[in-house]
């Protein structure tokens, strides 16, 4: 498969389409691209050629303010969803940054985190979450309701710092770790591991 360079946009900075550590991206099912911009503790929305369109955020821990947005994902809807480490918490937009929900909070029991990191959703509208510290993966309805969990403990399926996550359309759930793996799951609710093999080296800041 050959890969043709089409175009790139930004540069380090703070103003509309300049970034300070861009992290997690995502495109909406209107073609719309958005970005994480995790030092500027915002997140811009760029059209499909990279002009720029919008942002929100602000550091803070109130709704719709961020801090250190990390992961970000789109269900078929159009709605934004962030994951903020330093906030232990998922947060949800409207397709132009208005505050819905949030859910989370810093700890190690189900819907709690310590340290959410990549996000993803799959065809049925389940939210896929990284939780890089508690070594696992929660998965979540729209609402922020918990729905089930795997990793977390030494055998088969054990994550060590998960970080980014995706799922196909299959539903079949394919995770990063610090053990610079990939480490490929079934389809929910077993989400049972079929197979891990080496990656190159990931980072997580």
């Amino acid at each position: 498969m050959n890969f043709e360079f089409i175009r790139e946009w930004g540069q380090y900075g703070t103003g509309p389409g300049n970034f300070d550590y861009p992290a997690g991206i995502a495109v909406s099912p209107d073609g719309n691209v958005y970005v994480a911009d995790n030092g500027n503790h915002r997140i811009q929305m760029f059209s499909p050629d990279g002009t720029w369109l919008m942002s929100w955020g602000g550091f803070g821990q109130g709704p719709g303010q961020l801090i250190r947005p990390e992961g970000i994902a789109i269900d078929a809807s159009g709605r934004v969803y962030v994951t903020e480490p330093s906030n232990y918490r998922v947060q949800v937009f409207t397709a132009h940054g208005t505050f819905i929900r949030q859910w989370g909070s810093r700890g190690t029991g189900r819907g709690t985190f310590n340290f959410p990191t990549g996000v993803a959703i799959d065809q049925l509208g389940r939210v896929h979450v990284a939780d890089y510290y508690n070594n696992r993966v929660q998965v979540f309805d729209t609402q922020g309701v918990y729905l089930t969990q795997w990793g977390g403990t030494p055998g088969p399926g054990a994550l060590s710092g998960p970080n980014f996550i995706a799922v196909a359309e299959d539903g079949e759930v394919y995770v990063t770790d610090t053990s610079d793996q990939v480490h490929h799951f079934g389809t929910l609710p077993t989400a049972t591991l079929r197979t891990s093999w080496a990656a190159l080296k990931t980072r997580f800041r």
